[in-house]
């Protein structure tokens, strides 16, 4: 078979052994350095395989199809548990016809894999960093994936291995890949509330946390099978050990115990399933005894249920069937009569609101009857002789009066308790929400930060100072007083609130003090200056914004302003780059979240200078004019900001002009006008 290769276009042509023959073993040969080389090799002594390298790219597809039938035999190297589901474990795959794997003479390497998959279908998963060791062996490394029954498919020079199944001899011979399949050591916690919402944590091994497929049914890679539920999976992670872990949200249940499975599926749909755990939600409990209000024809109420007898045991069960603990019940309870409670006053949190209740089984005897607001006891009013009211004794109905103790927020319970035996409470009272009358300092704190106090009433016990943004510590609290350090800040009109138990105040308008500067540039020159200095306070936690402003000339109203880039910043001084300008009667405003100093300092530019006129005194002007003549000098502004005017013995209206042409900061080019005569200038 004739092996010979005409290199055309390249101006050479190659032979094998100074004549067109057929080579025995594998021949190299240099077109021209480092840009074509010709590769002839004999595959076993059968058909030989070829491939052509130019400017360092060598083909991976011989130019004719010459090759023997590339064929696998067996696979070793993972253990008898399977592959794991993270990758990465070395497989070596032997057989036949691989074909060659060599090194050029400059290092170039030559060969004709193309590529080694497996999966269901031989092409689901791509092997990682395969290479050729021999014609007859591969070494590379399994992919992240799931599943088991992966059949292996190597493609070499075009051609691939032939197709098998998944047999008893198959397996023997390793050529089936099955991946580990999912273990949970533990699931935590193993008990929870039927309300769900919680996350249940799993830790196992070989739980498909990643798969590199390269197509999929569409369908999660990994669930958790909880009872007949399937729930998604919120988080997962690696120890990098093999250890992996899982988090689901529970749901809500009417309690039992549930299966736990990870269920993994594989680019065939096919699934499999980890071994089962047992989550058990907690059982029913009552955690009081049951009180009701008597209604009519002796009949009881119990929230939605209605029960005729008068004393005994009580339990719940649920759907399910689950039967919670037994608590004791008696229907002759003392209770309150429900009223209007828009009608009810606010509690004053500090305490002392005295507040009148009435209802049914109560007693006479004071000794006998107590009442709590918010667990904590209502002394009953005249608190020297406390009197209870028999208001109607057919129906057994009562008043009395108590004086409430400090307390705050909403809904706060009122029970009474007859001989010890307590009623459902009465959630219609509340405690007043906090309100705000001053804050010291309201607009001289420190953009540093610093210590305020918060008078009002209704602080209750505890709560939170809220500032937008802005960090807020209490230090001390009363019921009328908070002491709190406010963290840095800025700003003009903040709204400062006070949240107690849910309960929020009114809004007070509170503020940062505002920029102060006492020292910055007074002066400067026209071409501007860099690293200026300001000092000051109040300066902000963002970056503020320095300009020069003043009102634009001879326009009523309208300001002129000149932004100053800032370099740094912080709370007591400012860098700042002057930028160019000229003229008098500036003033250097810091805007700080839109606050600006009382009294910004003035700022001029320097005046400018003329040094002299760049022309030969002896020599004169020309009474024509038209020639072009220089002034030298200092702080002349931008372009277009200075004139040149000659005067002298001349009256106003004869006073020349010379017409400006170009000019920098040091000097400005004019056109002499047609005059006559010693002249004194003006810049």
């Amino acid at each position: 078979m004739s092996v010979r290769s005409r290199l055309l276009g390249l101006g050479v042509q190659v032979q094998v052994g100074g004549q067109w023959s057929e080579p025995s073993a594998a021949t190299l040969a240099y077109a021209s350095p480092d840009r074509l080389v010709d590769v002839v090799h004999d595959a076993e002594g059968g058909p030989c395989m070829r491939a052509t390298v130019v400017d360092g790219t060598a083909s991976t597809v011989p130019p004719t199809s010459l090759w023997r039938a590339t064929r696998l035999v067996s696979i070793s190297g993972l253990g008898t548990d399977g592959a794991t589901t993270d990758g990465g474990e070395e497989v070596v795959l032997r057989g036949a016809n691989f074909g060659p794997s060599f090194e050029l003479l400059d290092g170039w390497a030559a060969g004709f894999l193309s590529s080694v998959t497996y999966g269901p279908s031989r092409r689901e998963y791509v092997a990682q960093g395969c290479r050729l060791a021999s014609h007859s062996e591969i070494r590379c490394r399994t992919s992240a994936g799931v599943g088991r029954g992966h059949r292996w498919r190597v493609v070499v020079g075009g051609q691939e291995t032939a197709d098998y199944r998944d047999t008893v001899e198959a397996r023997a011979a390793g050529l089936v890949l099955d991946y580990a399949s999912p273990v949970l050591s533990s699931v935590s916690p193993l008990t929870g509330a039927t309300e769900g919402g919680f996350t249940l944590h799993l830790s196992g091994t070989n739980l498909g946390l990643s798969d590199a497929r390269r197509a999929s049914s569409g369908d999660a890679v990994m669930t958790v099978l909880f009872g007949d539920l399937q729930l998604p999976v919120v988080a997962q992670s690696s120890d990098g050990q093999g250890g992996h872990s899982a988090d689901v949200y529970v749901p809500e249940s009417d309690g039992g115990a549930r299966d736990v499975q990870v269920r993994l599926i594989d680019p065939a749909g096919r699934e499999t399933l980890s071994n089962t755990l047992v989550f058990a939600f907690g059982p029913p409990t009552l955690s009081q005894d049951l009180n009701v209000v008597q209604a009519l024809d002796g009949k009881f109420n119990a929230g939605d249920v209605s029960i005729r007898r008068r004393v005994g045991d009580f339990s719940i069960i649920t759907r399910s069937g689950f039967v919670s603990n037994s608590v004791f019940f008696d229907f002759i309870s003392p209770s309150f009569l429900v009223g209007d409670a828009s009608s009810r006053p606010l509690l004053d949190t500090q305490g002392g609101t005295v507040i009148r209740v009435e209802g049914l089984n109560w007693q006479t005897d004071p000794s006998r009857i107590n009442v709590t607001v918010g667990g904590a006891p209502c002394p009953i009013m005249p608190l020297e002789s406390p009197v209870i009211v028999l208001e109607d004794e057919t129906v057994s109905r009562f008043s009395l009066e108590c004086r409430t103790p400090p307390g705050q927020g909403q809904g706060v319970p009122v029970v009474i308790t007859r001989g010890g035996q307590a009623s459902l409470p009465d959630f219609a009272w509340s405690y007043a929400p906090p309100s705000l009358a001053s804050v010291d300092p309201a607009a001289s704190l420190p953009t540093t930060g610093g210590r305020i106090t918060i008078r009002g009433s209704n602080f209750g016990i505890s709560g939170v100072v809220l500032l937008p943004g802005i960090s807020v510590q209490v230090e001390s609290w009363s019921h009328d007083t908070i002491v709190a350090l406010v963290d840095a800040g800025e700003g003009a009109t903040l709204s400062l609130e006070v949240d107690v138990a849910q309960q929020r105040s009114a809004p007070l308008p509170f503020s940062f003090a505002p920029p102060l500067i006492t020292q910055a540039p007074a002066t400067g020159p026209t071409v501007g200056q860099a690293g200026a200095l300001i000092v000051g306070a109040n300066f902000g936690v963002s970056m503020p914004t320095v300009s020069l402003v003043r009102s634009r000339l001879g326009v009523t109203g309208v300001l002129q302003s000149l932004q100053c880039p800032v370099v740094s910043f912080d709370h007591s001084q400012l860098v700042v780059n002057l930028p160019e300008g000229t003229g008098t009667g500036w003033r250097l405003v810091v805007t700080a979240a839109g606050q600006e100093p009382v009294a910004p300092p003035p700022f001029d530019f320097d005046r400018p200078e003329l040094v002299r006129i760049d022309h030969d005194p002896l020599m004169g002007l020309p009474t024509s004019g038209g020639v072009e003549i220089t002034a030298l000098g200092a702080n002349l502004g931008p372009s277009g900001a200075v004139f040149l005017r000659a005067f002298g013995g001349l009256e106003p209206a004869q006073r020349l002009q010379a017409t400006w042409l170009r000019q920098t900061h040091a000097n400005a080019t004019f056109a002499l006008p047609e005059g006559q005569g010693s002249t004194s200038r003006q810049c």
